[in-house]
């Protein structure tokens, strides 16, 4: 192979590697309710929930502003709560579509899918009512996008997070979250909302 040949071929393989890498996926495209390729699942095997729970990282964002209307929570596909500070996390994953309850009070389900859950249960008619009610009682989509209680300051990776997302069979999608150390990044809802969950949980 000539000298000029091998420098046509090297240009060539340049000229793709940059076109592909253009073509990958952003991080917010990746990370979006609204463009989840979500896995199939087998909840006896442990692999098969670690590839879906990690399809559903998108969980935690939504491309669309929260609307103003939704269909009733009886279309709900996932519930999704989460909250972490330093080197504590909890987390609630409510799967609808396989009637099933996912449940952890040291990692969030969906992030550290490579840990399996410390706990999943069958979802039962009575969390469904529970559930339903509970939303209702504290008007969750009344909550705001998000809620700042930083104070202009930066606490690292200390810093306080939740988050509460609902996914529907529409597509439609509901998102509230908060960080900070302040109380204003804590809401009195997000408080009731987290512990009657868990309590719903451990039952």
């Amino acid at each position: 192979m000539s000298k000029k040949t091998l420098c046509i071929l090297v240009a060539i393989i340049f000229v793709v590697s940059i076109t592909s890498c253009s073509k990958k996926e952003k991080f917010g495209d990746i990370y979006n309710m609204q463009n989840m390729t979500i896995e199939t699942v087998d909840y006896t095997n442990s692999e098969s929930v670690g590839n879906y729970l990690y399809s559903l990282r998108g969980l935690r964002s939504s491309d669309e502003n929260n609307q103003t209307n939704y269909p009733t929570l009886d279309h709900l596909q996932y519930l999704y709560f989460y909250e972490g500070k330093g080197i504590y996390h909890c987390s609630i994953l409510v799967d609808y579509s396989h009637e099933k309850l996912l449940y952890d009070y040291v990692q969030d389900v969906v992030m550290s899918h490579l840990n399996f859950p410390e706990n999943i249960r069958d979802l039962t008619e009575e969390d469904i009512v529970g559930i339903q009610n509970l939303l209702e009682e504290q008007d969750i989509f009344s909550l705001k996008r998000e809620y700042d209680g930083t104070g202009g300051k930066s606490y690292g990776e200390y810093e306080g997070y939740w988050g509460f997302s609902l996914l529907f069979d529409d597509g439609s999608a509901f998102v509230t979250s908060g960080r900070g150390d302040n109380e204003s990044g804590w809401p009195n809802q997000y408080f009731i909302l987290k512990d009657a969950l868990f309590a719903m949980a451990d039952k």
